[in-house]
């Protein structure tokens, strides 16, 4: 008989204190080895080697085989090292070690199986450890199919009694749902009773970046990433630091309060109770990481602004998008507009912008004179334009006219061939230069009505735009509205490589 060799992966779990005194881990470990070792009196011709020793520690209840990779570390390992088929056989105490819950156990019995790889439970043996076998099994493939159909059908009944499970463990025992927090670890006792312990390292991690960078410092997610990388501090997996890896932390930062939280995102109530475990940050540091994030929250609702319609890029001609700022101010008006469509993200100030425009319409009222002359001109003008607007429309009108007479003489033979092509060809011309001169005044007219109208509107911003700009702040709507009709600031960056803006022009529409 041909002996085969197998590598085994020894896997030991327990979930609670019960499940610890019917097999410990030590008990569970010893005895994978004494299997492997004695392989061949129970299943002749094989032989085998545990390459690899994966553990778990106070598992909960998990369904979804992505949650449980992602929830322990084990799990993960399992699963790769399953797709990469780099064992031949798992040996456990019983099925019920590979998870808490059925589907989650068939889950990976199923994908082993789809891999070469057999599962053998210590109080279950499998018939064979030849994996072709077992696939060719009629009564192996029933059992999984009755296994596969009840955990389809009693998915909703395992979701229910985890949500449940986890709620009890939050609200009554005060302890995490799941994994605890980057921050914390669990240990046992030798009773094997659950203890939180604050993780020193990366404790002072969690602290730099909720109490120095985010609170002090006030650093926006990106600029915390950077520091966090140039002091060559890592992930809790060990990765460089990104903006989404910090604001997760920020956003879910109750446990480090002292906080325990579970329903955060579902349609269930939220439940937030004190947990057991000693709170990384003191009091005051919560309370000021409280008021800090709802300060960033607040300042990103889009804010009403009287400028809102009437700043613009001048590079662009594109509106600028007004926002607050993200660093504390003593001003009472935090607003800024942001260019997002240049190369170089430029912003200015709500308060240049009203300085600015203030100081224009202070301009405004002193040039009141020039303005009369302005209008006394463009009224003379317009009235000289329209009356030769005017002639010029009745020539073109009589020369069509001509061309109605030239026809008719020409078909009663008046005229010959060659004398009727001469006229039609001269009438015709008198009318494109007719049409073209009448062209040419309309516009210039339209102009003068176009100046016009803006001179109306410095009239009236001459008139009412201090007080206007006086209501900007308690009716910024209304004000908005009113000069988003008369007026355009255009506003550039100061340098290629400057942040800063300023306003170039103030101009009438």
């Amino acid at each position: 008989m041909t002996n085969r060799h197998l590598r085994f992966i020894s896997w030991i779990a327990v979930s609670s204190k019960p499940q610890s005194e019917k097999e410990s881990l030590e008990i569970q470990r010893r005895l994978n080895h004494e299997f492997v070792a004695e392989l061949s009196r129970r299943y002749p011709g094989y032989s085998g080697t545990i390459i690899k020793e994966l553990e778990v520690v106070g598992s909960r209840s998990i369904i979804e085989i992505a949650e449980a990779r992602k929830s322990y570390q084990a799990y993960a390992t399992l699963i790769d090292l399953i797709r990469k088929r780099a064992f031949d056989a798992l040996i456990v105490r019983s099925r019920d070690r590979l998870g808490r819950e059925g589907s989650l156990i068939l889950t990976i019995e199923r994908l082993c199986w789809q891999n070469g790889i057999v599962v053998v439970p210590r109080q279950s043996l499998p018939a064979t450890l030849d994996v072709e076998e077992l696939r060719d099994s009629e009564g192996a493939y029933l059992i999984g199919a009755l296994e596969g159909h009840f955990a389809r059908s009693s998915v909703r009944r395992l979701v229910n009694e985890s949500l449940m499970g986890r709620r009890a463990r939050v609200e009554k025992k005060k302890l995490f749902a799941g994994t605890p927090p980057w921050g914390y670890r669990y240990r046992y006792d030798s009773e094997r009773n659950e203890h939180i312990e604050v993780d020193p390292e990366a404790a002072e991690i969690i602290r730099t970046i909720l109490v120095e960078l985010f609170t002090q410092r006030q650093l926006s997610y990106p600029q915390i990433a950077a520091t966090l990388n140039e002091r060559g501090l890592k992930t809790s997996k060990g990765k460089p630091w990104t903006h989404s890896n910090v604001r997760n932390y920020v956003k879910r930062a109750d446990p480090y309060g002292g906080y325990l939280v579970i329903f955060r995102e579902s349609k269930k109530e939220t439940v937030i109770v004190h947990g057991s475990h000693e709170p990384i940050l003191t009091q005051v540091e919560w309370e000021a990481l409280l008021r800090e994030r709802e300060r960033r929250e607040y300042s990103r609702n889009p804010p009403v602004s009287a400028y809102a319609n009437v700043v613009y890029c001048t590079a662009t001609k594109k509106k600028m998008i007004v926002t607050r700022t993200n660093v504390r101010r003593e001003s009472t008006n935090p607003n800024i507009f942001v260019c997002n469509h240049c190369p170089v993200r430029h912003t200015i100030t709500e308060s240049a912008v009203a300085r600015a425009v203030r100081w224009w319409m202070e301009i405004m009222q002193g040039n009141m004179d020039a303005d009369r002359v302005s209008r006394r001109y463009q009224s003379e003008t317009f009235e000289m334009l329209n009356a030769k607007y005017n002639s010029l429309r009745d020539a073109e009108i009589a020369s069509l006219q001509d061309q109605g007479k030239i026809l008719d003489r020409y078909i009663c033979g008046y005229i010959s061939d060659a004398e009727f092509d001469q006229q039609l060809e001269r009438n015709t011309e008198e009318v494109t230069a007719a049409r073209s001169a009448s062209h040419e005044v309309a516009a210039e007219i339209e102009n003068i009505v176009q100046e016009q109208q803006k001179l109306a509107k410095s009239n009236w911003l001459r008139t009412f735009g201090i007080d206007l700009l006086a209501r900007a702040e308690g009716e910024p709507i209304a004000v908005g509205h009113m000069l988003s009709e008369s007026m355009r600031v255009y506003v550039s960056s100061v340098r290629e490589k400057r942040v800063s803006a300023r306003v170039d022009v103030i101009a009438l529409i």
